[in-house]
């Protein structure tokens, strides 16, 4: 019979960052849900910020059974940290879209297209 050690906490903050990425929110916000450099950058911030939650398994466990053992304070914590990044991530982004187009080098404004039409 094998034993392995499972680091449970990494199930839990990709449900959660399931979770908030599919909310009508980050849809509405226009974050696609495949977005892998969002993901990456929001479970590198929660893993940082969590202690990590381990199991023994064995190989008959059933892969969900243990999950039910991760405290509710560290699901809370877990949560709490994706929403929050979330939010910096979102913020960011509004950021740079707000942010007056730079014209090219020797361009005046006047010579820009969004001028051509009054």
């Amino acid at each position: 019979m094998s034993v392995t050690i499972t680091n449970l906490t990494l199930h839990i903050i990709d449900e959660e960052i399931d979770a908030a990425l599919y909310s009508r929110r980050c849809q509405s916000s226009g974050v696609t849900v495949q977005n892998g450099k969002i993901r990456e950058q929001l479970r590198t911030y929660v893993l940082q910020q969590v202690q990590p939650c381990y199991a023994v398994m064995n190989e008959n466990d059933d892969e969900n059974s243990p999950r039910t053992l991760i405290p509710h304070q560290l699901r809370h914590q877990v949560k709490s940290a994706v929403r929050q990044k979330l939010r910096e991530l979102l913020a960011e982004d509004n950021w740079y879209q707000s942010q007056p187009t730079s014209y090219p080098l020797g361009v005046e404004a006047e010579q820009a297209p969004s001028s051509w039409f009054g």
